[in-house]
């Protein structure tokens, strides 16, 4: 048999959701009809260890929601795999990633029905969990000018 999985896909099965029948947000409580688009979020920080939840991407709320929502629920209570890295401090530190369109989400399209829109995002897609290139930049910084020079050259390319 399949054992722990969910309809054959044994990493669906410790996720948040479950899939599309008898689908239900374990931690809202929502029934199966109120689930507008179900997403695959994956953890992508390099500090942190893979993770991923299944995630209603409803387009009704604001896009800082679902970047709060996710902070909680893959950051808040994990420890960064190396010690000497700093932990994300809040919500504000990451974004979005839509990984088959190599960009990330924004506050304005997502406001405006962009992602629906252009198929960004829609029912089954993966999304991404990442700094935001802010961060990213301000860190290979501080990485070109603390760092040897070996850590430098890994940060920029």
């Amino acid at each position: 048999g399949l054992g722990n999985s969910v309809n054959g896909c044994p990493a669906l099965a410790s996720c948040q959701f479950r899939p599309r029948h008898g689908y239900r947000n374990m931690w809202s409580e929502k029934a199966e009809e109120q689930i507008e688009c179900a997403v695959k979020v994956e953890l992508a920080i390099e500090r942190y260890a893979p993770r991923e939840v299944f995630y209603d991407m409803s387009s009704e709320a604001p896009l800082s929601e679902h970047v709060t929502a996710l902070f909680n629920l893959l950051i808040l209570d994990a420890t960064p795999t190396d010690s000497a890295a700093r932990p994300l401090g809040s919500e504000h530190e990451v974004a979005l990633w839509i990984p088959t369109h190599s960009r990330f989400l924004t506050a304005v399209e997502w406001e405006e029905g962009v992602p629906q829109r252009m198929s960004w995002v829609v029912d089954g897609c993966t999304l991404q969990l990442r700094v935001t290139p802010a961060l990213h930049a301000y860190e290979v910084l501080q990485s070109l000018t603390e760092g040897s020079e070996q850590e430098a050259k890994t940060a920029v390319f």
